[in-house]
C-alpha cells in the first residue's frame, strides 16, 4: 500500500484524518509518535494510509481542495466577529461554519 499523504506535521496528520474521515473515507496515520526523534533520524512522517483503495480518487480530491485552502491567504469574517483563515471550515471562537 502507498502512502496518500505525507503531512507536516503530527497535528496535520490528525486534521486531514478528521477532515477525511467526516467525508467518509478511513485512513491510518503513520509514524505521528516518531515525531519527537526528528533530526536525529531520516524519516518522512507521519504519513496517511488509505484503508480502503477505492476510495483513492475522493481522497486525492479532497486533499487537493485542502491544498488549495490552505495555500490560500484569505480570511472570512465570521458572524461572531472573529477573522478566520479561509482553510478552516468553522470560526474557532464560536464554531459557526463557514458562509458558502
Amino acid at each position: 500500500m502507498s502512502a496518500l499523504y505525507l503531512a507536516a506535521d503530527p497535528i496535520e496528520a490528525q486534521i486531514l484524518r478528521d477532515y477525511l474521515r467526516d467525508n467518509g473515507i478511513a485512513v491510518r496515520i503513520d509514524g505521528e509518535h516518531l515525531w519527537s526523534a526528528r533530526g536525529e533520524l531520516p524519516m518522512e512522517y507521519p504519513r496517511l494510509y488509505l484503508l480502503d483503495a477505492a476510495d483513492e480518487p475522493q481522497a486525492r480530491a479532497l486533499l487537493a481542495e485542502y491544498e488549495r485552502r490552505a495555500n490560500n491567504p484569505s480570511i472570512w469574517r465570521c458572524v461572531c466577529g472573529e477573522t478566520v483563515p479561509l482553510h478552516f471550515e468553522q470560526c474557532w471562537n464560536c464554531q459557526t461554519d463557514r458562509p458558502s
